[in-house]
């Protein structure tokens, strides 16, 4: 509709007269920015038919009254939705074979009956200037008309305070975050939802869909090892253990690992002291490792969670949200800093509607059916057999919670987004008010349409660009590996990260890489001047400027910018000049590593290392990554910036099987140094998985 009023409202901005005053012409797009209008269209005529009916009137009035600019900003906003659409159409279109593959991935019931909302979601940054924008429109006009005289004046200072800019802005973020997810294989059966992100307020983690369905070990205390060495013990429990099925009775000769009751003990107390200390430190599982009548040794069992459980409640802080977990993983230590728990024996849609009792916006993480139906925004996690949370508003691709991190970020890029549309509605009202009081014009209130138009497609252009940043950024992983490298021999180690004892060859380590590499971002002139003028004071000068041009004085205005732009490139070329000097820095300064590729030592910049290759670790080396042991000849490491310990740790290649970082002989850590001795070690993490 919009394309096609284009040559229409061209011609009638072209011939300076049009059949249709922008001021009748402006009252579609005036119900579409009130949301309070808006749904009175929508009870009368369904939602879907209000939003059609308002993008035709709002063509049509576009057209008829010349509004040239209006109908290209309109025109860009349905694109970008059409965009959206398309990409999710795509995402669904893929996901079909997985989804329709089996019986349990295609199996649901009847959509499950939840508790009505009470009270209703809080209004969100847009809505609350909506109303405002009323109050401004009404006192714009009040007090033109009242100065001037002059009704037609006064109607275009109205005008300028239609609040257009802060929901385009929102709309813009939310159509470029859903094409990104739906690219990534995200199923959004409602997009709406993504157009409530900025009025989220609590994120429920549902803790159930962190864990990877396996097991790990986790700390081992001997019992009767006189002669039994503990890293032989360690080694063994981890030979014998099925992380899959861990309470199954494992044998191998005379060994056998499995739960406690089940295997002969001679320790008597000793042992029913040791599994209590385990259960008290959390162990959900104990098992003990048994070599013919005598119990050598108990173990912990933990579950092993997804590698990014650790970045969700970062994540939600670094959005401003309160995270509140629940589930069978509460007191992981992934997810100790959420701000609060909520009853595992509560069913999880009360829980909900518990958190939302105050009009907080909730968004949970989960798969649990009725209880993403209550939430504002529900992000459903298939179950390991397939089976999707049908109800949800977001669907995650293969069980993988590490895609939800983005939804969880997202909840301030919207935030933001919106806010800055209210910053440009505002000035807008600002330029279209003294553009009434002092300006000269035959068609004020076209020049009123003409100042929100601007400021909607200036909230289009920053709501896109806060979504793509968002979709840019790297995935965030738990800064602690959840693998059990310390519990492992080297040779099983070698073959869990794909390396070889000889080192990897340069065309492997290239055809790895590595995602998490923090690479010093390339100077930019241009970066630079845009971030000198990325101030406060930089909004003042665009509606001072603004004004003067309204109010006649083009000469002013053309200063005034002339001026911000100067000083602008002026702290820019001074910013760059900076930022190079840095990257020379921080180049000098890099931490170098001694690395074996295509069977030859050869030094490169800790950056570069993969997982997989083999170091070299000697006297006053810094650890380049984390890496295992390989070999160990009198190697000892100063730890004490990673775990206090004032003294060198003697390190060792024995498989060691603990939880306490400080005690994990057979790891070398990335930022800790070498006191003494030399040695090999495999990398097993690098970046900021370390």
């Amino acid at each position: 509709a919009h394309l096609a009023a284009a040559p229409l409202a061209a011609a009638g901005a072209l011939a300076r007269r049009a059949p249709l005053p922008p001021s009748l012409a402006s009252l579609a797009t005036i119900v579409d920015c009130q949301p309070r209008l808006r749904a009175l269209v929508q009870r009368a005529v369904g939602d879907d038919n209000a939003g059609l009916l308002i993008a035709g009137l709002t063509a049509l009035g576009q057209a008829g009254s010349g509004g040239l600019l209006g109908t290209g900003v309109d025109a860009v906003r349905h694109a970008l939705r059409v965009r959206e659409a398309r990409a999710e159409s795509a995402a669904w279109a893929a996901a079909e074979p997985r989804l329709t593959g089996s019986a349990a991935a295609g199996s649901h019931g009847a959509a499950p009956a939840v508790p009505p909302r009470e009270p209703p979601l809080k209004r969100g940054p847009v809505e609350r200037y909506a109303d405002q924008a009323l109050l401004v429109g009404a006192a714009s006009f009040a007090g033109s008309l009242l100065i001037t005289r002059r009704f037609r004046k006064a109607v275009g200072g109205a005008l300028a305070a239609v609040p257009k800019a802060p929901l385009l802005a929102r709309e813009a973020f939310a159509c470029t975050l859903g094409r990104g997810l739906a690219r990534r294989g995200v199923l959004v059966p409602n997009p709406d939802a993504l157009r409530t992100l900025d009025r989220i307020g609590v994120v429920l983690l549902d803790t159930d869909v962190l864990a990877t369905g396996s097991h790990l070990l986790a700390d081992l205390i001997t019992l009767d090892t006189e002669d039994v060495p503990a890293g032989e013990l360690a080694a063994r429990a981890h030979r014998l253990f099925d992380d899959s099925a861990p309470e199954r009775l494992s044998r191998d000769g005379a060994w056998a690992l499995g739960p406690v009751e089940l295997l002969p003990s001679t320790a008597g107390g000793a042992a029913a002291r040791a599994r209590e200390r385990l259960r008290r430190d959390g162990a959900r599982l104990v098992l003990g490792l048994s070599h013919g009548p005598r119990l050598l040794a108990v173990i912990s069992v933990m579950p092993r969670l997804h590698d990014t459980a650790g970045a969700f409640v970062p994540a939600a802080h670094a959005a401003g949200l309160t995270v509140v977990v629940t589930g069978a993983h509460i007191t992981d230590p992934t997810v100790r800093e959420a701000d609060g728990v909520r009853d595992t024996g509560e069913p999880l849609a009360d829980s909900v509607r518990g958190l939302q009792s105050g009009g907080e916006g909730v968004l949970l993480i989960s798969r649990d059916r009725p209880a993403l139906r209550a939430a504002d925004i529900g992000v459903g996690v298939p179950a390991p057999d397939g089976t999707q949370p049908w109800g949800a508003d977001l669907h995650l691709p293969d069980g993988d919670p590490a895609a939800a991190v983005p939804v969880v970020g997202a909840c301030r890029g919207a935030r933001e987004s919106a806010h800055r549309g209210v910053r440009l509605s505002e000035a807008s009202a600002a330029v279209g008010a003294t553009a009434a009081l002092a300006g000269e014009s035959r068609r004020p209130a076209a020049r009123g349409v003409m100042s929100f138009n601007v400021a909607a497609a200036l909230g289009l252009a920053t709501g896109v660009w806060s979504a793509t940043r968002l979709l840019r950024r790297p995935l965030p992983l738990n800064a602690v590996s959840r693998h059990p490298w310390p519990a492992m021999d080297p040779a099983t180690v070698l073959a869990g990260t794909g390396g070889r004892i000889e080192g990897l060859t340069t065309a492997e380590a290239r055809a790895r890489g590595s995602a998490l590499d923090e690479q010093a971002p390339t100077p930019s002139l241009v970066r630079s001047c845009f971030s000198e003028l990325a101030n406060p004071l930089t909004p003042v000068l665009g509606a001072g400027a603004a004004m003067s041009a309204a109010l006649g004085t083009v000469l002013d205005a053309v200063v005034i910018v002339a001026v911000a732009g100067l000083s602008g490139f002026l702290g820019g070329f001074q910013r760059h000049r900076t930022d190079r000097a840095m990257a020379r820095l921080w180049r000098e300064s890099a931490v170098m590593a001694r690395v074996l590729r295509d069977g030859r030592e050869t030094t490169v910049p800790a950056v570069n290392l993969v997982v997989g290759d083999v170091v070299v670790l000697g006297g006053g080396d810094v650890v380049p990554a984390d890496a295992r042991l390989l070999e160990a000849r009198h190697l000892e490491v100063d730890e004490s910036a990673l775990t206090g310990e004032s003294l060198p740790v003697a390190k060792d290649v024995a498989p060691v099987l603990v939880s306490d970082v400080a005690d994990r002989t057979s790891m070398a850590y990335e930022g800790t140094t070498v006191a003494a001795g030399r040695g090999r070690a495999v990398v097993v993490a690098v970046g900021t998985a370390t």
